[in-house]
């Protein structure tokens, strides 16, 4: 994919320019400046030292920072390839001299820092992650090439040339000057170069050393939680100390520490490349007899013992970061089987609440068998009876006539009024007895599915539960 830029109209992207005494430690104050005047700001022939200056051959360190916000990078399915430099074309070159070289280094989401020579420069680019990012280039191109510096000391041009995109604009205005005080016989080396770079570092290992003390925070403050047992779910306005809050709070803590590894790697990568360019002075100014070498200046042993204090405070984070993924786990482990252990207790709970319901209908069914049996002995004893008692009751009546005269009916001529009355008193009985016998069936499978429900949305309950904390 062909990178795309900022062009030199675009007013979208603004740039300010920073001028860096590192010498007399003056900074002027950040100006907007368009990508027009840039070209001529970091060209080499506006840099012309003053006459004092060439008088007495003390030429300032001297340093041009040009910078930009970088693009909106919140997103993270946005990769730096896809996203617009800031900077036109045509203003990096003045700096990066190879584009191809910077967009090499642009399209590296994992961030890179490298030495490039042919003139010295000093490329860095923090990761893609969301957070802090800053891409750099500081050029030294005042020198001769690496086999001509043996020979000659002479500097084609004392400026110092530095592009900076950053999306934090602290970054943007550059402490270096008041941090180091460098001396002019620094315009010889390569050295001034690392002073942006170091300041962003400082800067780096505090924010990383901030970050892994909040995530040590959270993931010790998990640790307590469930240490003391206080994870179970009472309202809904408590959701940090219910299961699923805690899984999601280590989700977190796991995310922001493989990104803090990736920006620690980077961290050593920028910390060990300055201090490698620091010590190549060292080899070259003792093979050249200096009567009086860079090495045993007090403003080197200064910027060489910043930029070693620098590794030795990034390695003492590896521990932490190698220990956390442990204790996150750790803590995975203990919420999953506390999870386990609850949903032990709910299927004990349900167990239980089954076992009392099945006790319940024994007792229900050991009644219901104990009345059939009175009722089939009352059956039985009302069918032996109740032929008797209906003939008996029948043949009483006074329908019937048995000290009739002959001549005499025996049946009185009534005895319809009997079979209207009795016929519809018997199938209004047997109508109530159907009516009752259906609502009681009723109401006892009405019951039947209360208590199914009931244990239903337990079950349910409790698997709706089971799958919140996971």
């Amino acid at each position: 994919m062909e990178q795309t830029y900022a062009t030199l109209i675009d007013r979208n992207c603004k740039a300010k320019r920073v001028d860096v005494n590192c010498t007399s430690n003056i900074v002027s104050d950040a100006a907007y400046i368009d990508w027009t005047d840039a070209l001529e700001y970091l060209d080499s022939s506006s840099s012309s030292p003053s006459l004092l200056e060439v008088q007495s051959d003390q030429t300032p360190v001297r340093l041009r920072v040009l910078t930009t916000d970088s693009p909106n990078l919140t997103n993270q399915a946005l990769r730096l390839s896809e996203a617009l430099v800031p900077v036109p074309a045509e203003v990096l070159a003045h700096v990066a001299v190879s584009m191809p070289d910077f967009e090499a280094l642009w399209q590296n989401d994992a961030g890179s820092v490298t030495l490039l020579d042919g003139p010295r420069r000093f490329l860095m680019q923090t990761p893609n992650d969301g957070d802090l990012f800053c891409s750099m280039i500081v050029q030294s191109s005042g020198f001769l090439d690496d086999s001509a510096r043996k020979i000659s000391l002479q500097r084609a041009d004392p400026l110092y040339r530095a592009i900076l995109i950053s999306s934090d604009p602290m970054i943007n205005m550059p402490k270096i000057a008041p941090s180091f005080s460098t001396p002019t016989t620094w315009n010889e080396t390569n050295l001034p170069i690392v002073l942006l770079p170091l300041e962003f570092l400082l800067r780096h290992v505090r924010q990383v050393s901030k970050t892994l003390a909040q995530i040590t925070t959270e993931v010790s403050d998990i640790e307590e939680t469930v240490i003391n047992g206080n994870v179970l779910p009472v309202h809904s306005e408590q959701f940090t100390s219910t299961f699923t809050g805690l899984i999601k709070r280590l989700h977190i803590c796991n995310r922001e520490n493989v990104k803090l590894r990736r920006r620690w790697h980077f961290q050593m990568g920028l910390a060990k490349t300055i201090l490698e360019l620091i010590k190549s002075h060292e080899t070259w100014h003792i093979s050249s007899f200096d009567p009086s070498p860079l090495i045993y200046s007090l403003e080197y042993r200064q910027l060489r013992s910043v930029a070693s204090l620098q590794i030795k405070l990034s390695e003492s984070l590896e521990y932490d970061l190698d220990v956390l993924p442990v204790r996150i786990s750790n803590q995975f482990n203990a919420i999953f089987n506390l999870m386990a252990q609850s949903d032990t207790h709910a299927s004990m709970s349900i167990a239980i609440s089954s076992r009392k319901d099945n006790e319940y209908m024994q007792s229900i069914a050991d009644a219901t068998l104990r009345d059939s049996s009175s009722m089939k002995t009352i059956a039985l004893l009302t069918m032996v009876f109740l032929p008797g008692t209906f003939i008996c009751s029948f043949f009483s009546m006074t329908m019937f006539n048995w000290n009739s005269q002959p001549g005499e009916p025996l049946v009185s001529p009534y005895i319809w009024a009997y079979f209207v009355a009795m016929v519809p008193l018997t199938l209004l009985v047997i109508a109530i007895w159907w009516w009752k016998t259906k609502e009681s069936r009723r109401e006892q499978e009405d019951l039947r599915q209360r208590r199914r429900l009931i244990r239903g949305n337990t079950v349910i309950d409790l698997e709706n539960l089971r799958t919140n904390r996971v």
